[in-house]
């Protein structure tokens, strides 16, 4: 049975999203809030908060570099969901 280990089928498992929309939502100020983080590419100005959090970690719990760092961008939905405070997005990482 096709998606027999999830309650998705492989269909469901295999759609990506191919609109701007589907990924964001933007406010007429040019602001936006990211919807889908895994497997997406990222903008610059993510990017380069990406590699700011990664260096303030790594001085803080290197492990953490192993997963919030991955594919799933646990690390960026902290960072923008705290308005890029470090060390809130950072604690809240700790706990997971």
């Amino acid at each position: 049975m096709p998606g027999a280990e999830t309650a998705l089928s492989d269909k469901a498992l295999a759609y990506r999203p191919v609109s701007e929309e589907q990924f964001f939502h933007t406010v007429d100020d040019g602001r936006y809030s990211r919807r889908i983080y895994k497997n997406d590419d990222l903008r610059e100005a993510e990017k380069l908060l990406n590699q700011q959090f990664k260096a303030y970690v790594s001085e803080r719990n290197p492990e953490l570099l192993t997963w919030a760092f991955d594919e799933h961008n646990f690390s960026l939905r902290y960072t923008s969901s705290f308005q890029q405070n470090f060390e809130r997005s950072y604690n809240m990482l700790i706990q997971m």
